[in-house]
Formats: C-alpha cells, sequence, structure tokens
C-alpha cells in the first residue's frame, strides 16, 4: 500500500509518497547519550528546513518583507543567550508599533553567528518603513527586502536556514535544537495524508488542478532508516496569467526558444509543459509542427550496496553506468537478476 502526504501550505503543495516498510532491525534510534549520526543530523536538518518552508508560506506575502539587523561595534552581545535576549526585547518593541499602526504582527525570525564571530538577526514580518524598522532595533545597521507574489519562499527558507549552519555544526549544545523561531499567530500548514491501496510505487507524478509541478524539486530516494521508496516534489499555484497561458494557440519567440533547447537536452513534453506553464497537449503539437521529439521517459533505478539502505546512486540507465563504470548492456543484464552479490538494483518507476 502506498502512502501519499500532501502538505498545502500557502500558494504551494508538498507531496511526498512512499511505499510502507517495516524498520529495518540494525537500524533502530540510537540509545540517548549518543552522539547523533552524520547522517541522521543531515536528516534533521532538513527537516528543519522542510517545516521552515513551509511555515513562511503558509504565513507571508507580498507585504511582508524579509528584514536583518547586525550589530555596531561595542554593542555585540557576548554569547547566545545575550543575542537571544537583545532579540527578545526587540520583537516586544516591534510588537508595540504595530500595534500602534494597526498592523497585525507576525514573524519567523533566525539568530546567527558567523564563523568571525559576530551576530545578526534575520526576520520575516508585515512590511514598515526601513526607518522605523532601524530605529526600533537602534543597534546597528539593518536592511530590508520585500517579498514578491510568487507564494514560494523556499529559497528564502533555504538562505536562512543556511545561515545558521556554521553554529549548528561547530556547538554540540546546539544539535537537534530547532533553528528558528515563530510568533503564537503563525497558521500550520494544512496536512492530508492519503492511502493509496492497490498501487505499485512509481516516479510517475501529476500536478494537481489549477497548480504546476516545480521540474527541479522532484526527488526519489529509500529512506534509510524504514527501507521505504518514496518520490518528493513540490507544486505553485498558477497564476492568473499562467493560467491563461496554459492552452494559448500562439506562441512567443521566448517560448519556441525555450521549447527548442528543452528538446535538444531530450526532457519530456510533461517537463516540458511543467517548465513553460502550457498543457502537454498544447506542448506536443507545437513540437510536432516545429518537427522535434520530446524525450521518453527512462526507467528509474536504485543501486543499493547488500545489507544497507542508503543509496548509492538513483538515477536513469546512463547514470547508473557512468557510477558503476559499466557498458549500458552490462548493467541491464545485472538489473534484470536484481543486481549481484555485492549490490541490489531495483527499478524504483519511469522518470516524469
Amino acid at each position: 500500500m502506498l502512502t501519499e502526504k500532501i502538505t498545502t501550505a500557502g500558494k504551494t503543495k508538498e507531496v511526498v509518497r512512499s511505499s510502507r516498510k517495516r524498520r529495518i532491525k540494525e537500524e533502530h534510534r540510537a540509545p540517548r547519550g549518543k552522539k547523533t549520526t552524520e547522517q541522521q543530523v543531515a536528516i534533521n536538518r532538513n527537516g528543519q528546513l522542510s517545516r521552515a518552508t513551509n511555515i513562511v508560506n503558509a504565513n507571508f506575502d507580498e507585504n511582508c518583507a524579509s528584514n536583518g539587523a547586525t550589530y555596531r561595534k561595542g554593542e555585540e552581545p557576548k554569547d547566545r543567550k545575550a543575542a537571544l535576549r537583545d532579540r527578545g526585547n526587540w520583537i516586544k518593541r516591534l510588537g508595540r508599533y504595530c500595534e500602534k499602526e494597526g498592523i497585525e504582527f507576525k514573524y519567523f525570525i533566525v539568530t546567527e553567528q558567523g564563523k568571525n564571530g559576530r551576530w545578526h538577526h534575520h526576520i520575516i514580518m508585515p512590511k514598515i518603513p526601513v526607518s522605523d524598522f532601524g530605529r526600533i532595533w537602534g543597534k546597528g545597521d539593518v536592511y530590508s527586502r520585500d517579498l514578491d507574489d510568487s507564494g514560494d519562499y523556499k529559497q528564502l527558507a533555504e538562505y536562512l536556514i543556511k545561515k545558521t549552519d556554521w553554529e549548528f555544526d561547530h556547538y554540540e549544545e546546539l544539535k537537534g535544537k530547532q533553528r528558528y523561531s515563530i510568533s503564537k499567530n503563525l497558521k500550520k500548514p494544512e496536512v492530508e495524508i492519503r492511502h493509496l491501496r492497490g498501487k505499485r510505487f512509481g516516479t510517475e507524478v501529476r500536478p494537481h488542478k489549477g497548480y504546476r509541478i516545480l521540474p527541479e524539486s522532484v526527488y526519489v530516494s529509500r529512506n534509510p532508516w524504514s527501507g521505504a521508496d518514496y518520490i518528493y516534489y513540490r507544486m505553485v499555484k498558477l497564476t492568473e496569467a499562467e493560467e491563461k497561458n496554459m492552452n494559448k494557440g500562439t506562441w512567443s519567440n521566448a517560448e519556441i526558444k525555450k521549447l527548442e533547447e528543452m528538446a535538444k537536452k531530450g526532457m519530456t513534453a510533461r517537463k516540458m509543459a511543467w517548465a513553460l506553464c502550457r498543457s502537454e497537449t498544447s506542448v506536443r503539437d507545437r513540437l510536432r509542427k516545429m518537427k522535434l521529439k520530446a524525450g521518453k521517459p527512462q526507467v528509474i533505478y536504485g543501486v543499493y550496496e547488500r545489507e544497507k539502505e542508503t543509496p548509492l546512486i538513483i538515477g536513469t540507465t546512463e547514470e547508473c553506468c557512468d557510477y558503476l563504470d559499466l557498458k549500458k548492456s552490462s548493467f541491464q543484464s545485472m538489473a534484470s537478476r536484481g543486481g549481484t552479490s555485492r549490490v541490489e538494483i531495483v527499478a524504483l518507476g519511469k522518470d516524469i
């Protein structure tokens, strides 16, 4: 049986579809008090990034801004505790200002110490004049950048989480702790879990009505703890202009040029449609008129070491051949037998 988890956050949707398998006996959680493995540290960080992205997408829009604050010489805090005390007092002052101006105050904030030892605060909140923002901070320089109207702020969330990497990698007491703080009035992303009975795991994905899939977000892998294969992808809501563009007959020169480039790369018609915000039918019709061909979906393989669940590589036949330094015929022969005594080869489904 397959499980599909759909997280709706503002204009975006995050989908994780996975097969269900039991936890592998050898891979139980480490006892309390023992150091977390590097692999688990990476999983924890990615989990925080995913949650942070969904929180930001669900609560902030083009009426908000990403702001930063630094310390001038002589004002720097001596440690994290002092920096967090400065931050708490600053948030209280911002809250009082917004209440006076009739603005609903909400925030997502990250405090980080860089390699040079300097402290910074990064906060996403409703727009206010930069002059007022700097006056309320009062301890150094500030900057402000308005959010766009896309509704997808994953890159911003990645930037903020990345800013904390150095500190969380170097101080043992911070490992496993949450890297950001939020106001209590933020909405929770909506989570829906579907159980897809009678269906086999595959890599085929389709956008929900009114949404488009972000091709670069599609990711196929296997959970190292449960042994379950899964596929992850993200969708963003179509704008009015994109919806009108989906089936229109005319094509701009820029669209035609982009279509030619994607056809040369062997992209599938479905991926081209997502990238151009067009229907798949419209793309195929245009390719036919231009006497161009779309690439065919290829089988995606997972190559695993025996007795281990972390993949050596997940990719097409060509990518696996390059990794294993094999000829195509040799790899296909191995795949038909399920691998060798050293590696297991699993067909996860077809590329999109």
